[in-house]
């Protein structure tokens, strides 16, 4: 690795806007840099994945994936500050550090003879309502070749994630025939309906165990200040350790809904994405692997965490998947975003590490 090259390709890529379903410009930066790192196979496929390999023929398969979307808007100010011991900027550790570093590990793997042929891949949809779609297309298309996934995520130094965290999400919409706030005071507004709702909702009991949380993240609608709003709707985000959980949730909501309608009141709840449970045992050899990987290095604590990831997909179809990280940072998801520059290169020698380890056990699998 050439840590230069890595921080300033990091800043090239934080550069470059990339909303979920708007990754395009990023993935044709990154298709020259695969190139130029000497990958074969470089191309973006269907769903816009950009995919590039060190093949020759192995039977097995090795896929290292990093996301190249972000949680910001193509109208996000990305002004960056570059310091002595960190990157600051929206999006520099979610996921732009893990991305720039695919050439890199190609570059520094590509004379090696692996076990398993290794393929690179920067993935679309992770973030928000993409619901890894990216991922989806991926395992799909590897089906029958993928032995194992190594996910990488920018801040998460020192974490494995092997636990994929259920999620589900649904936008309730309320509607109404609307009207003049005082000449038709007596008529229902869809706002103040879907907050009788929301209220209701958020009234729901959830476990601490298993770990159940419930959000209502977006809430919109009406036409203005003195009309009746004729539709309103709310974006509700359901997580749980366990699936059954979500259900017996969902199943009250639904219940919530049913009682609200009238002939007044029409009211919708849709599913708006999913991310499925599944994982592997804490003592699983990938697992295993990765913490030997980061030990190596001195990186400790290391913690196990259950986590929403491009992981979520091969693990939720029995594939042996982790996500891990290349270094410590902080504020995801928030223009303070930044990363730390001393643990990069540790953070990069383990992953390496794990990399040729994992090969070498699927190799014998």
């Amino acid at each position: 690795m050439i840590l230069e090259r890595l921080i300033q390709r990091t800043i090239t890529v934080q550069q470059i806007p990339a909303p979920t379903y708007h990754e395009q410009q990023r993935a044709e930066f990154m298709l020259a840099e695969f190139r130029q790192a000497g990958l074969k196979n470089a191309a973006i496929d269907s769903a816009g994945n950009l995919l590039g390999s060190l093949s020759s023929g192995k039977p097995a398969a090795v896929l290292i994936c990093a996301h190249m979307d972000t949680v910001f808007p193509l109208s996000t100010d990305l002004s960056y500050m570059h310091s002595e011991t960190a990157l600051h900027g929206p999006g520099i550790g979610d996921n732009s550090v893990a991305l720039a570093a695919l050439p890199e590990l190609a570059e520094d793997l590509l004379e090696e003879d692996l076990p398993a042929d290794i393929w690179f891949v920067g993935t679309v949809g992770e973030e928000g309502l993409g619901n890894l779609y990216g991922m989806r297309q991926l395992s799909a298309d590897f089906a029958h070749y993928a032995a194992a996934y190594l996910v990488l995520e920018g801040m998460a130094l020192g974490t494995i994630y092997h636990r994929a965290l259920p999620i589900q999400r649904y936008r309730l919409t309320c509607k109404t025939l609307g009207g003049h706030a005082w000449a038709h005071h007596d008529r229902f507004s869809a706002i103040h309906e879907l907050i009788h709702l929301a209220k209701s909702i958020l009234k729901i009991s959830l476990p601490h165990i298993p770990r159940t949380t419930m959000n209502i993240g977006i809430i919109n609608g009406g036409t203005s200040i003195n009309s009746l709003a004729n539709e309103a709707f709310l974006e509700l985000d359901l997580r749980s350790e366990e699936a059954d959980q979500l259900d017996r949730i969902t199943r009250k909501i639904k219940g919530i809904v049913k009682s609200a309608e009238c002939a007044e009141l029409s009211v919708e709840l849709t599913s708006i994405g999913n991310r499925p449970g599944g994982s592997i045992p804490e003592k699983h050899a990938l697992v295993e692997l990765a913490r030997i990987a980061y030990e190596h290095q001195g990186i400790s604590p290391i913690h196990f965490q259950i986590g929403s990831t491009d992981a979520s997909i091969p693990l939720s179809k029995g594939i042996p998947a982790v996500c891990v990280g290349l270094t410590y940072g902080a504020n995801a998801h928030s223009d303070a975003e930044f990363i730390q520059l001393e643990p990069l290169e540790r953070g990069y020698a383990s992953i390496l590490e794990l990399i040729r380890s994992t090969a070498h056990y699927v190799s014998h699998t």
